[in-house]
């Protein structure tokens, strides 16, 4: 940081210590005249603002500054520039209502009071009502007054109407319809939504910053914290030019959501008040978060809120604790609900499976088993066959990637159409995996009904435990997870129950002879056709 002078002399710079008007002997008189460039109409509504010195032994030294901080302003008037010991100098200025930061500089560092000579002061009249007064203080004072918001007016108004009313009607009404009503709509409707924002997604949004004496010592961020942490604007490396100056460091209309605002001073001082009036102002919407970063090194605004935040839509599940299963809550573009890279589903619940065990119905898995060892569902798929969405009465198949343990392994689908803690279970058909490790299996196509929030399940379970197909097999090493889903019910004119026609199942299997030596405890006791003689595994005679 550099000296107390040459902070006053930048300052002073940058503020200026003449009048507005181009008085050099100063503002004399009992009341200044009016700038009229700054005059509101008498219509309008305009404050008065007055602006008392009195000066000190040294009147040279004093000068001062007016600004509007809100949008549309500036720098409304500058005093100083005088040059008679002890004596009341004013300035009145008819301008809108805002807000207005009053700023007095001395270059002695000694105020205008209280050391030797007359005893200056000085005063700010809102309206007659006092706002701001003092006169002991070092290189510099100020005080904000006026609206504690800023209201979205403009600074000049006008009298002058855009167009003359008129007593005609443009057209003339007829007393008959221009054709019959009807009650059917337009267009169909669609449960698709889209992921385009549209004008009420978005919100203007600005950010200014009142500069200190170091404005080299700034730097902020903006990030919308919907999905994490996107940053909108960031900056750093101010110069000089901006002491003491008002500057809009962000302004764009962004998609609505919620945000952070986080800005720093390297000095650790923030911007206010050691270095002069600094601040800033975030005009967010109709709001407004003002602040004068007083003394420390960072601050953080939030604001906004997560309930505007406009997720796109995804084909993607989430878990839904009402119903204890992941769900796609949207119908997606491209046809599909997954829960493939969401993580929902890996595991069993005894490896420690997220909200585990994933079902409508409270269906459990297995107690035994290891995962990456033993059998797993790892995601499941819903896709609509032939393009388009997922709809009442299109086709869809089930994919499920799936861990197994050996060529015993089989996957059974189902479905159905009354997803809650009693599920209509209907059986899409089973599958053997082509992998004893990881493998994607698939469903029989199947035809999807009526309703509008459907479910499909999917298990692996282990033959040589458990030969039944069933909804709920139970067995130690059987995995069962639901993923739930809502359809396009826009077309749906459908007068039967659907699937159409028997579900085709696969023939019984026949299994190979199983060579039980080599199986652990667990997986041993387990098999139908082998038993364990506390330290071997082998087949039963």
């Amino acid at each position: 940081m550099v000296n107390a002078f040459s902070v006053v002399l930048s300052a002073v710079l940058s503020v200026g210590i003449y009048a507005s008007e181009g008085n050099t002997s100063g503002l004399t008189g009992s009341l200044g005249t009016v700038d009229k460039n700054d005059v509101m109409t008498a219509t309008s509504l305009g404050v008065t603002i007055l602006v008392e010195i009195v000066t000190d032994d040294h009147p040279m030294e004093t000068s001062w500054s007016l600004r509007d901080t809100c949008p549309g302003g500036s720098e409304v008037v500058v005093g100083g520039g005088y040059t008679e010991k002890g004596k009341l100098e004013q300035k009145s200025i008819l301008t809108r209502k805002s807000r207005y930061l009053f700023h007095i500089l001395d270059l002695g560092g000694d105020g205008v009071c209280c050391n030797t000579g007359p005893k200056g002061s000085f005063k700010v009249f809102h309206d007659s009502t006092l706002e701001v007064e003092g006169g002991k203080f070092d290189y510099t004072d100020f005080g904000y007054f006026g609206d504690d918001v800023c209201t979205d007016t403009t600074s000049k108004p006008t009298n002058v109407l855009t167009a003359s009313p008129t007593n005609n009607p443009t057209k003339v009404p007829t007393g008959q319809p221009s054709n019959n009503p009807t009650s059917l709509p337009t267009s169909t409707p669609t449960n698709v939504p889209t992921s385009v924002p549209t004008a009420g997604n978005m919100v203007p949004l600005r950010i200014n910053i009142f500069f200190d004496n170091f404005p080299e010592d700034i730097s902020w961020k903006l990030t919308n914290t919907c999905k994490g942490s996107e940053e909108l604007g960031a900056g750093s490396g101010y110069s000089k030019d901006y002491i003491f100056e008002s500057v809009d460091v962000f302004k764009e209309t962004v998609l609505n959501g919620r945000f952070e605002f986080v800005i720093e001073d390297a000095y650790g001082d923030g911007l206010c008040c050691g270095q002069g009036p600094g601040g800033y102002t975030i005009f967010y919407g109709n709001e407004q978060i003002i602040s004068n970063f007083t003394a420390t090194p960072e601050e953080k605004k939030t604001f906004g809120s997560i309930d505007k935040c406009l997720f796109q839509s995804t084909n993607k599940a989430s878990y839904d604790s009402s119903l204890g299963s992941p769900k796609c809550g949207t119908v997606h573009s491209s046809g599909i609900c997954t829960t493939a890279g969401t993580g929902l589903l890996t595991k069993m619940t005894n490896s420690g499976e997220l909200n585990g065990p994933n079902t409508l119905d409270k269906c459990t898995d297995g107690s035994s088993g290891l995962y990456l060892n033993d059998e797993s569902v790892e995601s499941i798929t819903v896709t609509a066959i032939g393009g388009g969405v997922l709809k009442a009465g299109g086709e869809a198949q089930v994919t499920a990637r799936v861990h197994a343990f050996s060529q015993e392994d089989m996957v059974d689908f189902y479905y159905s159409s009354t997803p809650g803690t009693n599920p209509d279970w209907k059986s899409i058909s089973s599958t053997q995996p082509s992998s004893s490790k990881f493998s994607e299996v698939n469903s029989a196509v199947f035809f999807l009904p009526k309703t509008g929030t459907q479910a499909v399940r999917a298990i692996i379970r282990w033959t040589l435990e458990n030969g039944n197909v069933a909804p709920c097999p139970g067995g130690g090493f059987s995995d069962v997870d639901d993923l739930v889903f809502v359809v396009d019910t826009s077309s749906a004119s459908l007068s039967y129950d659907l699937p159409v026609g028997p579900v085709e199942m696969p023939m019984p299997l026949l299994m190979p002879q199983v060579e039980c030596a080599g199986f652990v405890s667990g997986r041993c006791v387990a098999a139908n056709t082998c038993k364990w003689d506390g330290k071997d595994c082998s087949p039963m005679n």
